[in-house]
């Protein structure tokens, strides 16, 4: 998805034409994410005259907090662009499955964007399907324009996982000597275990 693909749906020019400045809507995942939302918020701030520091996003985890969630609806009901950084998983954040039924029931503005980056990697490729055919019918019910960008996530290299399982099954001297001793009189009278 290009900056100019925003121009096409007629976003920056309809913000233009009223003179307002856009009202968006900022939704990440992970550290990630939030990077990559707030990187192409840049872009799109930079093309409509919007500084970044006007935003403030919000972390699907931080949608627990009724105070944040309360924000985040409103923010949403009223955004004329909701951008939305996932990673492509097999289910999708319950939180963000809540967010989107309470604001989109409630939502007045018929014009407007959702804007989806969906992190892949070799194993999520086909997960991220499922991300972005949600997303999509919600833009669709929500009468939004859709446009979304896959973006590779960084990969932790494959051997990390099995070789932290290898390294739990070794048994240091001193955790042999630990695991060995079987000295519990030292450890009388402490409380934890009486």
């Amino acid at each position: 998805m290009e900056t100019r693909d925003l121009e096409k749906s007629g976003f920056a020019a309809s913000r233009k034409a009223v003179g307002g400045v856009p009202n968006v809507s900022l939704l990440y995942e992970d550290t990630i994410t939030r990077n990559w939302v707030l990187e192409l918020w840049n872009r799109i701030g930079g093309m409509v005259g919007l500084p970044l520091d006007n935003i403030q996003p919000c972390s699907i985890l931080d949608l627990a907090s009724p105070l944040m969630f309360s924000r985040a609806v409103a923010e949403a009901i009223r955004a004329d662009m909701i951008l939305v950084g996932l990673r492509g998983a097999p289910e999708l954040p319950v939180n963000l499955y809540v967010w989107v039924d309470a604001w989109m029931p409630r939502r007045q503005l018929k014009i407007g964007a959702l804007v989806a980056i969906i992190g892949i990697s070799e194993t999520t490729a086909q997960q991220s399907s499922h991300a972005e055919s949600y997303l999509r019918a919600v833009s669709r019910r929500a009468s939004l324009d859709f446009m979304m960008q896959e973006r590779k996530l960084p990969s932790c290299g494959p051997d990390i996982a099995s070789h932290l399982l290898e390294r739990s099954k070794e048994i240091t001297p001193t955790l042999d000597q630990i695991l060995g001793s079987g000295d519990v009189e030292s450890h009388r009278h402490w409380g934890i275990n009486e």
